[in-house]
């Protein structure tokens, strides 16, 4: 239940996961989960650390760092499958650090990564998180670009739950295609978050 409650932008949830997660990751054997568990883990708990209180944050940023820790590994083994989620990872953990100029070129890392190596949803994620740095910063035009690329390919692998979401929080963007229920509201339950991964291991 990590990805979808992440997805769906419920954070203390995605946590809560991840505990859970990490207490029974020894038992994991599947190579798809544990990938999810780093790759979403790492992304829960850098979302969380800006509102996070000043104890927790450092808590935060050492589960981060453990997470890429793995990813890094994996990704110069397999980099058709790590790399992009190790530089999306990379690229928060940059901006923890306000190291800006290495989130911008580890979010285009993801990015590239993710295009060239058909993970569409990945890419989708990517976008979207670049998104949000840009519009962070003020730059509203150039976040506006990345959203819409992050709603077509959301789109492109029928997440139409987290395209509701996009057009919810960000209204400007319009729809590129009538969705089967234009006037209904974002379903934020992880049940009803109609996502598909493409994950290639």
């Amino acid at each position: 239940m990590l990805q979808p409650h992440f997805l769906a932008g419920n954070d203390r949830a995605a946590i809560a996961a991840s505990s859970n997660a990490q207490r029974l990751f020894w038992s994991v054997t599947s190579h798809f989960e544990a990938a999810e568990f780093r790759f979403y883990g790492a992304l829960a708990h850098a979302v969380t650390w800006d509102s996070a209180a000043a104890d927790a944050k450092q808590r935060h940023l050492q589960a981060l760092t453990a997470h890429l820790s793995y990813l890094q590994l994996w990704a110069e083994n397999c980099p058709e499958n790590f790399d992009n989620r190790a530089a999306l990872v990379g690229a928060e953990i940059a901006l923890i650090g306000s190291r800006d100029l290495d989130a911008e070129r580890l979010h285009e890392q993801a990015i590239r990564s993710a295009h060239a190596n058909a993970f569409i949803h990945n890419e989708a994620l990517a976008n979207e998180l670049a998104a949000r740095f840009y519009a962070a910063r003020g730059c509203d035009k150039i976040a506006h670009t990345y959203l819409r690329d992050a709603r077509s390919l959301y789109l492109s692998c029928d997440a139409d739950g987290k395209v509701r979401q996009l057009d919810r929080l960000y209204p400007q963007l319009g729809h590129e295609r009538p969705l089967s229920d234009p006037t209904s509201t974002i379903l934020t339950s992880p049940e009803h978050l109609d996502v598909t991964t493409v994950i290639k291991l």
